[in-house]
């Protein structure tokens, strides 16, 4: 991704005059791109017109020092040249750019999954994977505490008094991570269940699996 954004100096029509704009890039997403402007002192434009990829979006009517902007319906995994003409008293006084190229647009949920290993009345040992890099979270509990499957909020917290184990790995895709659980006694039996979701850098969670024992 790019993440560019410069400044430029006196636009035509103020030659030999100091009056400089900044422009920053605050957000990007695979549909727009957010960014604000300041001028180098106190004096600055009555408007601004933004081009996308020479072609003119909107024109931004703000007088004031500083202020933001939005370029918005872009398009995933795309590059855009964004021009911003900053006029005042209708003659355009300075410029400024950015250079951004979209980010994929994923909407997809990661597969998790888990493997049982080895395990005692005191010791448990899991492997985990996912199919994206992102982050698996997981909890370890007995089923019999719980009268539904616990939900993917509760998981991703881990904070439940009715858990025995939990934790997050960070992963790379299809990286194979060993889950070792220990520090606890099983005293009565039951069904034993590693609860977990993978969270993607997008944000999509996957659906729950399991792997569990009876003892």
């Amino acid at each position: 991704m790019c993440d560019e954004s410069r400044s430029h100096g006196v636009g035509p029509g103020r030659p030999g005059n100091s009056l400089s704009v900044t422009i920053e890039q605050t957000a990007l997403s695979a549909e727009q791109v957010q960014f604000r402007w300041r001028w180098s002192d106190s004096d600055y434009a009555d408007y601004m017109v933004a081009y996308v990829n020479g072609q003119e979006y909107r024109v931004f009517n703000y007088g004031e020092t500083y202020g933001f902007g939005a370029i918005k319906t872009l398009r995933a995994d795309t590059s855009y040249d964004i021009t911003l003409h900053f006029y005042k008293n209708n003659v355009n006084i300075a410029q400024g750019e950015l250079h951004i190229v979209t980010p994929h647009d994923d909407t997809i949920a990661p597969n998790v999954n888990a493997m049982l290993g080895n395990h005692t009345s005191t010791t448990a040992d899991f492997e985990v994977w996912s199919d994206e890099p992102g982050t698996i979270y997981y909890i370890f509990v007995r089923d019999a505490d719980f009268n539904v499957m616990p939900n993917k909020s509760l998981i991703m917290a881990g904070n439940d008094p009715r858990i025995v184990r939990s934790g997050q790995l960070n992963v790379t895709a299809d990286q194979r991570k060993q889950v070792l659980l220990d520090g606890f006694t099983i005293t009565e039996p039951g069904y034993w269940t590693l609860y977990l979701v993978s969270e993607d850098s997008a944000g999509n969670i996957s659906s729950i699996q399991g792997a569990g024992f009876s003892l």
